[in-house]
C-alpha cells in the first residue's frame, strides 16, 4: 500500500470517528424517551433532575430502608416488606406509599393493602387500609395523631432500650415509653370511618390519648347505635338508649 493511500485511509477513518463523536456527545445533552409495550423489572427509581429519589416501585425484596429525617435504618422492614410504591419528599426522606399482599395459608387467606400518607418527619397521619385473616375482614380510613417529636428521633429510643441487657433498667425505660403513650405523647388512633371485623360498619372517634369516646355503628345484626363513651371505656349515653350492644 503506498504512503498516499495510508493518508487517505487515516483521514477517512479519523474523519468517520469525529463524526460519530459528535453524534455520540450531541445524544448525550438530548432528553432521551423510549417506549415499551412491555417490561418485566423488580424495580424502578423515579428520581429528579440532580438524581433525588421521588418514589420508588418495586417488589418486596428490592423495597427501600426507610429514610426519616435523612437517616437511613437499614434493616428496619424486616419481615414486614410489601410490593408496592413508596414516596420521598423534597428533602429525600420518606412520606407515605402504596403496600399490598395477600396469599392462602394452610387454607387460611392472610391478605391486605394500605395506601398511607406521612406527617413530615413521623409516621403515618391519614390512610386506607384493608386487612383479611381467614373470614375476618375489616376496611376503612384511619386518621392517627402524630407527635412534634421526629419520628427518628423515637426509633432510636426504642433500638438503645432493645439493645440493653433484660434487668431492671431496661424494664424502667420500657415503662416510660408505655407512660408516654398512655399520655399520648407517642400519637393515637384518632378516626375509624369502615368496616370491622366483627361485620359491623360505622365511625369510632377517639380522644388524644386513643380511647374511644364516640361510636356510631351498625352491627352484624343490622342493629344501630350511637354510644358516647367517659375515659374508662363506659357508655354515658347511647341513642337508642338502653344497654350497649
Amino acid at each position: 500500500m503506498t504512503l498516499e493511500k495510508q493518508v487517505r485511509l487515516l483521514k477517512l477513518y479519523t474523519g468517520t470517528l469525529t463524526v460519530f463523536f459528535v453524534v455520540f456527545l450531541a445524544a448525550g445533552f438530548q432528553e432521551s424517551r423510549q417506549r415499551f409495550r412491555e417490561i418485566d423489572v423488580e424495580r424502578i427509581n423515579i428520581i429528579e433532575p440532580d438524581g433525588k429519589v421521588r418514589m420508588v416501585i418495586a417488589d418486596k425484596e428490592r423495597q427501600p430502608d426507610p429514610i426519616i429525617n435523612g437517616k437511613t435504618f437499614k434493616g428496619a422492614r424486616k419481615g414486614d416488606k410489601s410490593a408496592g410504591i413508596i414516596f420521598f419528599n423534597d428533602e429525600g426522606d420518606e412520606c407515605g406509599g402504596l403496600a399490598y399482599s395477600g396469599q392462602a395459608v394452610g387454607g387460611n387467606t392472610e391478605a391486605g393493602g394500605a395506601l398511607l400518607f406521612d406527617q413530615f418527619h413521623q409516621d403515618q397521619t391519614v390512610g386506607i387500609m384493608y386487612s383479611q385473616s381467614g373470614k375476618r375482614k375489616s376496611a376503612g380510613l384511619h386518621v392517627w395523631d402524630r407527635p412534634q417529636t421526629p419520628a427518628d428521633v423515637l426509633v432510636e429510643q426504642m433500638q438503645a432500650i432493645a439493645a440493653m441487657p433484660d434487668g431492671p433498667a431496661k424494664q424502667a425505660e420500657l415503662q416510660k415509653m408505655k407512660d408516654a403513650q398512655a399520655r399520648g405523647e407517642l400519637g393515637a388512633h384518632r378516626v375509624f370511618v369502615g368496616k370491622g371485623s366483627d361485620g359491623s360498619a360505622g365511625v369510632t372517634i377517639a380522644d388524644r390519648f386513643g380511647k374511644d369516646r364516640i361510636v356510631m355503628v351498625v352491627d352484624e345484626k343490622n342493629s344501630a347505635q350511637l354510644r358516647f363513651l367517659d375515659d374508662s371505656g363506659k357508655v354515658v349515653y347511647s341513642i337508642p338508649t338502653g344497654p350497649a350492644r
